[in-house]
């Protein structure tokens, strides 16, 4: 009886493994995704206050409203965020786009990023971002400067 309980927890145990193995819906990689951020940057001693003023905010940090996305490039390298119904977003909407991809933390501030007609359209290819990889600083005020290009690179 014993040793048929142990294989039964096993068993079940097993099976848990395997469930949480397997693809997270989009939207919880987003708040996963999300609280790691607000926990580096508390950890950074950055202030982190979680956003109840426009649904394309999801935290304040150091008075900077940031706009996290948790996303995966397409067969072409790039990556295409949409807000909800509308396929643009303004610039006021945001200050900073926190973006994971491919393990990397991309922190871009809104006003670097390509607009058309007021608008902006997230659709970038993470590598041409490069120098905002871990850019920390940006929350101090300073933008990051275009790394000088080494020899082969984008070859």
């Amino acid at each position: 009886m014993k040793h048929e309980l142990l294989n039964a927890v096993t068993n079940i145990r097993n099976a848990l493994l395997v469930i949480e193995s397997h693809a997270v819906p989009p939207h919880m990689k987003g708040y996963a995704f999300e609280k790691e951020f607000a926990i580096d940057c508390r950890k950074r001693g950055m202030t982190v206050r979680k956003s109840s003023v426009s649904s394309h905010v999801d935290l304040l940090v150091n008075g900077k409203r940031v706009q996290c996305k948790c996303v995966t490039p397409n067969t072409n390298g790039q990556v295409f965020i949409q807000p909800g119904q509308r396929t643009w977003y303004l610039p006021e909407d945001f200050d900073v786009l926190a973006m994971r991809c491919n393990g990397d933390l991309y922190l871009i501030p809104m006003d670097t990023l390509p607009k058309t007609n007021g608008h902006v359209r997230i659709q970038i290819k993470p590598r041409h971002m490069r120098r905002f990889i871990d850019a920390w600083e940006i929350f101090a005020g300073d933008i990051p400067k275009e790394p000088q290009q080494t020899l082969f690179e984008g070859q």
